[in-house]
């Protein structure tokens, strides 16, 4: 028994296989990048003198992770035979969610630097100064 597929059913399955590897592939980095900024990074990191660095390490895995996910899955999305409409709906909610997880890398990684900050500041001038701010 032999069953007849339509190009445009094949081409569907070729393309959607693809979108698929491509994400699955992105998904396999992502978390191999946050392996490695979790026992590596954060190994070579907690030699310094500071514990600004490993607390930005610490601080970034995630965001990274979804960056990483994000970036693969606007891939897989831009090889599917979608619409132009389609796509680019889909394009910009992509983005969205790259510019929010971006805010929030970008927010934690000051609040990070705040907090050390202020606390060396005190460290150093033996002052209250983070009991005025609200950090």
């Amino acid at each position: 028994m032999q069953i007849d597929i339509s190009p445009k059913t094949e081409l569907w399955l070729k393309e959607g296989l693809i979108s698929l590897a491509i994400l699955a592939g992105f998904f396999i980095i992502a978390k191999l990048v946050k392996y490695f900024l979790a026992k590596w990074v954060y190994r070579i990191t907690k030699h310094t003198e500071t514990e600004l660095d490993d607390k930005i390490v610490e601080t970034a895995r995630g965001p990274v992770y979804y960056i990483i996910l994000l970036s693969g899955l606007y891939l897989g999305l831009d090889n599917l035979p979608l619409t132009l409409k389609i796509k680019t709906i889909g394009d910009g909610i992509i983005y969205i969610f790259g510019v929010g997880v971006g805010l929030l890398l970008a927010y934690r990684v000051v609040n990070v630097f705040l907090e050390w900050y202020t606390q060396s500041v005190t460290k150093k001038t033996e002052s209250q100064l983070e009991k005025n701010f609200c950090l």
